[in-house]
């Protein structure tokens, strides 16, 4: 049989047994199986097939949705449950539809889009009011990659349903972005689309679908290069409802605005405006990446005082317009979509001008998309919610940068030197992932490969031809059949000591194959493989939709890539580009989406001080959701909370002219745990931070310690005063690239913390684990330590990192049973539902079960004879030449929730947001 016959029959299939199983309340794999096992009992079909069909169902009924999160203004009237029974919604049913048959998402899923999208729907006005003038302004946060665009694809199909009659996208800054939009919108909203150069309409998306051929909602553009707003296009076909995708670009806009106020037979006047209004035809403008152009840029406080705004200002170009556009309707309303908000959440709400009207600052609503459970992103790939004794193996490989081939700074007239030996192996495993996902059934999926390391495309055309040159090599190698070749060689080798490894040990793992199966399947993989440009200057594109039977693509670019545009599949990157910005370094990072069966398999090629960038953005990121969360349990609106943003030294939150209402304040370590998992490459270090331990120890009284507590063998000091530890944090060396982590500031919060009378007792645990061996330290029996996974050392790095140290249940050491009991339903809650609660904000709810006045150090000593991944310690022993005195120890602390709001992490907040500080 065929690929596609054989593709053809499982989607069959499928057609067959989903709507059985949707009909029972339960779904488990055991029904699942049995389900599928009669139905090949009927049928005969293979047992392959039979695999196939379980995991399709098993993604289709099992995935679980996180709970979204909601910040409201509290004089907002629900209204769409009093319209839902009279709304005719053939729009969103048409879509939900297209979905589950043409797409195959997972029932949970479109549940979770049918319910977010109501919910945001909800957050806007009711326009079939009647000549009722409403303005709501909004923002919807979601997760790089994550399927903004279907949510708000479903938005706008319901928005229409219920009586919106016009739609603004505001999608991107360039054209091939717009297009992008412009082909989704058509596909999912309007089911067919024109081609003017084509001179045609055809009908695609929706509207093939049997019994929902119907074209009610029509557009001005199309998804042709040149296929934006025209006035003279709008002239003739303005005939509501419709829908507008254009470009952030000021003659686009212009030119909108001059027909909506000047030549549109809407528009009308009204005493008191200096400008045409259009009533009775209610706007809503969808924003896309809002964080990009939106933003103002431009001063607006008085000269002579900084808080105070100058009602006068001239906002940036793009801000002004849209801000024009918007007050030229009665009825309007705005959501701005992105997954980096940071500069959003910084507007000034109080920023307005007379002829523009308010600014954009989403004074109605923020929304926190929820996450589905087969979505990595950050939080996944950096591994921010592992322990220590179940960790995944590591997805990011660290990469030396090489300045013959690309220096961090160049011109554009650069001329790369030969591919390094770390680019070489990204393309070996973007082949070999290639290759187990055909032999896991994939061979009809997309699979992408990302190179990025400079912003210049006169460099990147070099780079390419170099890439593309080293691919034809490879491709000639396989098609004359040579075998034990340098390069089939070292992909073996990466295949046996990275994929088997890695796979094996991480919990999401799909089956994996011998080395000769996965090089039958490489000849495959380079058969279909193409190097792509993917710039302003290249006449490639990302054409996958003309692959029906799987794209594969290696795409070199730069900017083009780093927002908005979607590389399907993407499951190797090798990315150099530094920016400094969150939001710029997050976009950047396009790695982040949906990984159905594969994720075991993705990587990510990039320098430690970039891993340690999207780190630390990582945490900032999972920290505002989790604030996001507790808010909206608590029923906070935008206008009254405080939202914070982590700081860090190096780094800016976006660029400075999207601050301006930004202030830094400091924040407390309350509810929080702090670890240590990066140590300086230096014996000295090693010894002197042992020292530090031992002499900290020796102060606590080695006689007190209590090796029974809980049945195991750690050493337990209780009662401990505030003086001891202040001494060992002031003595404990940490890396000066450390932020999160600096004993400095931790000492200067836990001083301020005992002026309030918290933090005065302590509990410190030493994790002494591991086998018998003959180290001491204050002349306490030691065992070997913890093993710990970590980061492999290169020549050159000026630190060793491990991926986390702590270890589940360590934070509850010391709980009472009874609490402990408590923390643990509390971390575990939602978990067997389908939705869940974020995680950031279920520990730090945990952690407010201890007392106040109570803290909690770990201090782990770090086995240096880990067999098991990478064995980061037992090199640094060898190399360094490390001895018992010289063991490696990492400390944790687990801080309690505090009743103080002390100044020490820096944050950024909104100075206008009225938090009554």
């Amino acid at each position: 049989m065929s690929v596609l016959g054989f593709e053809d029959l499982k989607q069959a299939l499928l057609s067959i047994i989903k709507p059985q199983l949707a009909e029972n309340k339960e779904k488990t794999d055991q029904i699942i199986e049995s389900s599928v096992s009669s139905l090949q009992g009927i049928m005969k079909f293979s047992d392959e097939l039979l695999q196939l069909l379980v995991d399709d169902l098993r993604l289709s009924f099992n995935t679980t949705v996180s709970i979204p999160s909601v910040l409201k203004n509290k004089g907002h009237k629900s209204w769409i449950e009093d319209v839902r029974h009279v709304v005719n919604w053939k729009q969103w049913n048409r879509y939900k539809y297209y979905l589950r048959t043409e797409k195959k998402w997972s029932e949970s899923v479109i549940d979770s889009l049918d319910t977010c999208s109501d919910e945001i729907l909800d957050l806007l006005a009711n326009p079939k009011i009647k000549d009722l003038p409403f303005d709501r302004r909004g923002l919807v946060m979601g997760y790089v990659q994550s399927g903004k665009t279907a949510n708000f694809t479903a938005v706008i199909n319901k928005a229409f349903d219920v009586g919106y009659k016009v739609i603004i996208v505001l999608a991107g800054l360039h054209n091939n972005l717009r297009s992008q939009t412009q082909v989704r919108l058509d596909e999912e909203v309007i089911g067919y689309t024109m081609k003017t150069k084509q001179n045609n309409d055809h009908i695609v998306g929706v509207g093939l679908l049997q019994g929902y051929q119907f074209a009610d909602v029509i557009s001005l553009t199309n998804s042709d290069n040149d296929g934006d707003f025209t006035i003279k296009k709008a002239t003739v076909m303005f005939k509501p409802p419709i829908l507008l995708v254009v470009k952030k670009n000021k003659t686009v806009l212009t030119n909108l605005l001059n027909y909506l106020q000047k030549k549109s037979t809407f528009a009308v006047w009204k005493e008191g405006v200096d400008h045409k209004v259009v009533p009775d035809l209610p706007l809503l403008i969808i924003d896309d990446e809002a964080d990009q152009a939106t933003v103002n840029t431009s001063d607006i406080y008085d000269e002579d005082d900084e808080d105070k705004i100058n009602p006068e200002y001239d906002p940036s170009t793009i801000n002004g317009l849209i801000r024009d556009i918007f007050h030229t309707f009665e009825q309007r309303a705005y959501v701005g979509y992105t997954a980096t908000p940071f500069a959003n959440m910084l507007i000034d709400q109080d920023s307005q001008t007379k002829e523009h009207g308010y600014d954009l600052f989403p004074r109605d609503f923020i929304y926190g998309l929820p996450k589905p459970n087969s979505y990595a992103g950050p939080a996944e790939y950096f591994s921010l919610y592992d322990d220590a004794d179940n960790q995944q193996g590591s997805l990011v490989r660290k990469v030396v940068q090489d300045p013959n081939f690309i220096p961090e700074n160049h011109k554009k007239s650069y001329e790369p030197g030969i591919l390094p030996k770390d680019l070489i192996e990204s393309i070996y495993a973007f082949l070999i992932a290639t290759a187990i996902r055909r032999l896991r059934g994939q061979k009809n999926k997309h699979s992408s490969m990302l190179v990025h390391v400079t912003r210049f495309t006169d460099v990147q055309n070099k780079v390419y031809h170099r890439i593309k040159d080293y691919v034809i090599s490879i491709k000639d190698a396989i098609r004359y059949g040579a075998k034990n070749t340098d390069q089939d060689k070292a992909m073996c080798l990466l295949y046996n000591n990275d994929f088997l490894l890695t796979s094996h040990s991480r919990d999401d793992s799909g089956e994996m194959f011998t080395w000769e199966q996965v090089r039958e399947e490489i000849a495959q993989v380079l058969i279909k493989l193409k190097v792509k440009e993917i710039n302003g200057k290249s006449s490639d594109i990302l054409d996958y939709e003309e692959h029906k039977d799987g794209h594969y693509v290696l795409a070199i670019g730069g900017d083009k890539l780093s927002r908005g545009l979607t590389l399907d599949g993407l499951t190797v990157s090798y990315y150099l580009r530094t920016s400094k910005v969150y939001d710029t370094l997050m976009q950047m990072g396009r790695w982040f989406g949906y990984r159905d069966g594969y994720f075991d398999l993705c990587r990510i090629y990039t320098t430690e001080e970039l891993a340690n960038w999207f780190y630390h953005i990582a945490i900032a990121t999972e920290e505002l959701r989790g604030q996001l969360e507790e808010m909206s349990e608590y029923g906070a609106s935008p206008e009254d909370y405080v939202l914070e943003i982590s700081a860090h030294p190096d780094l800016q939150v976006t660029s400075p002219d999207k601050m301006r209402a930004a202030r830094t304040i400091g924040v407390s370590y309350s509810a929080s745990l702090i670890q240590t998992t990066v140590f300086d490459n230096s014996k000295k270090f090693f010894a002197k931070n042992f020292e530090t331990t031992e002499i900290f120890i020796e102060r606590l009284g080695a006689t007190a310690a209590s090796p029974s507590r809980n049945s195991n063998s750690y050493y337990y000091w209780e009662n401990v005063k505030a003086d001891h530890v202040l001494y060992f944090l002031e003595h404990y060396q940490t890396p000066s690239s450390l932020t999160r982590v600096d004993t400095g500031s931790i000492r200067d919060y836990i001083i301020k913390c005992n002026q309030s009378d918290e933090l005065l007792n302590w509990t410190v645990v030493l994790i002494n684990t591991g086998e018998e061996s003959n180290k001491k330290i204050a002349n306490l029996p030691l065992k070997t330590g913890v093993k710990r996974k970590g980061e492999k050392y290169k020549t050159g790095d000026q630190t060793l990192s491990i991926r986390i140290l702590t270890s589940e249940g360590h934070e509850y050491l010391d709980y009472t049973e009874e609490t402990r009991k408590i923390a643990v339903a509390i971390k575990e809650e939602g978990k067997e539902e389908k939705v869940r609660k974020h995680k950031a904000n279920l520990q730090a709810k945990a952690r407010e079960l201890r007392d106040p006045k109570n803290g909690l150090l770990l201090i782990y000593p770090i086995a240096d004879n880990n067999e098991e991944g990478e064995d980061v310690m037992s090199d640094a022993k060898k190399r360094l030449e490390l001895t018992d005195r010289e063991t490696v120890i990492g400390f944790a602390i687990s801080f309690p929730k505090s009743k103080q709001s002390y100044n020490q992490r820096n944050k950024i907040v909104n100075k206008s947001v009225h938090s009554g500080d």
